[in-house]
């Protein structure tokens, strides 16, 4: 039988479902900030009727005692592995303190809009009481946590240990939680290794006896240091702070001239790491960058101000040049090392910028900053970075 079909012959299945993505695209653009919220905040808009009852409640003493019995419910669904109960729960105890609210009764037909949503924090009317609720969220953040990273929910957990730490920003629980769900997942790489790290440093200044803490940090730094080591072989060691200057000779092959030369080859390494990694967009565009360069090059980019090619080239690497995080990290990589400080001087090459191998380096300052995933974005952006620094060459 036929699919029945418009007059021109499109399947009506298809028009359906063009208009069914239309109409989403539509409401998203209406809920943009909903969206951003983390999941167990978002489902606080659709409480449950004893929710309901005990938020309306007058009694701080009757809103606490249920919440508290519906976060025991929560504890007993996780130590009998019935996780899915369990997120629900904890998430059901928080939202009677802290949910979102619409105030347009209407919105099942009309779709959920950012301009009816209200955030409610019922977090006590004195001191004792705003103590109270504050401990009862970090435990229930805590929970809520580490039972979304034993789901493997890794973005939803780290948002929880966020809320913790906004309660208590020495939360070694939070700490130690978020550097899990960090660098646990497959696609963790250098950015969230390093991001899980300084979480599990500080973790580990606040309580040095927390075994948990310690042992973790142990394998990561390990993990790390092996990772580097193949990073070194792979990048034909251009992650090295400092070796072209400890290097560098005057006259010819030295100075400004042979620093160049240096860096050119190293990016060409790059070029070749890009490649074995299957990144040939990526590497393509750094060739031909090396191809156009001449000695003649702005001294500086004003990222601050990109043109179109410089925003669509951005673009083809991952790098948001609206970021204002990225932005000052682009002008910091481009920056000469005497900025850095007053012994400094002895690391520059004439009156160049700071060469490739400093500006990788300097990478590790700052992806911290970054919201780049896999292992090969966060090379997207030393691609980029490479482009810019051999394109405006001093």
């Amino acid at each position: 039988m036929n699919s029945i079909q418009d007059a021109g012959g499109t399947p009506f299945s298809v028009l359906m479902n063009q208009a069914f993505r239309l109409k989403n695209a539509q409401l998203a653009s209406s809920r943009s900030t909903f969206d951003s919220y983390p999941t167990f905040y978002q489902n606080s808009l659709f409480p449950q009727p004893e929710i309901v009852a005990l938020r309306s409640s007058s009694s701080f003493e009757e809103r606490l005692e249920g919440a508290s019995k519906i976060k025991e419910e929560g504890n007993a669904a996780y130590y009998n592995n019935e996780y899915g109960d369990a997120v629900q729960k904890y998430e059901m105890a928080i939202s009677v303190f802290r949910y979102l609210q619409n105030t347009n009764l209407d919105w099942k037909s009309k779709g959920i809009r950012d301009e009816d949503i209200t955030e409610i924090d019922n977090l006590g009317e004195n001191d004792r009481e705003k103590a109270q609720v504050s401990s009862f969220l970090l435990s229930c953040y805590g929970n809520l946590a580490l039972v979304l990273l034993k789901c493997r929910q890794y973005r939803t957990a780290i948002d929880a240990c966020n809320e913790s730490l906004r309660i208590d920003p020495q939360c070694v629980k939070a700490l130690y939680l978020r550097s899990r769900s960090l660098f646990e997942p497959p696609s963790a790489g250098a950015v969230e290794e390093e991001a899980a790290l300084s979480d599990l440093i500080e973790a580990n200044k606040i309580d040095p006896s927390n075994k948990a803490v310690r042992t973790t940090l142990r394998d990561l730094r390990e993990s790390i240091r092996r990772q580097k080591a193949q990073d070194k072989i792979a990048f034909g060691g251009m992650f090295d702070r400092g070796t072209i200057y400890h290097d560098r000779k005057d006259g010819p092959g030295g100075g400004a001239a042979g620093n160049k030369n240096m860096t050119v080859a190293q990016a060409k390494s790059l070029v070749d790491a890009l490649s074995a990694r299957g990144m040939e967009t990526e590497a393509g565009g750094v060739r031909r960058v090396i191809e156009e360069t001449t000695s003649s090059h702005s001294t500086t980019v004003d990222f601050r101000k990109p043109t179109p090619q410089m925003i669509k080239e951005a673009d083809s690497y991952g790098v948001d040049l609206s970021d204002e995080r990225v932005v000052a990290m682009l002008e910091d990589m481009q920056r000469p090392k005497s900025a850095e400080g007053p012994n400094a001087a002895a690391n520059q090459c004439g009156n160049t910028a700071c060469s490739l191998s400093a500006v990788l380096s300097r990478i590790r300052r700052y992806t911290h900053l970054l919201h780049v995933g896999p292992r090969e974005v966060g090379l997207g952006l030393i691609a980029y970075l490479a482009v810019q620094f051999i394109r405006h060459w001093k």
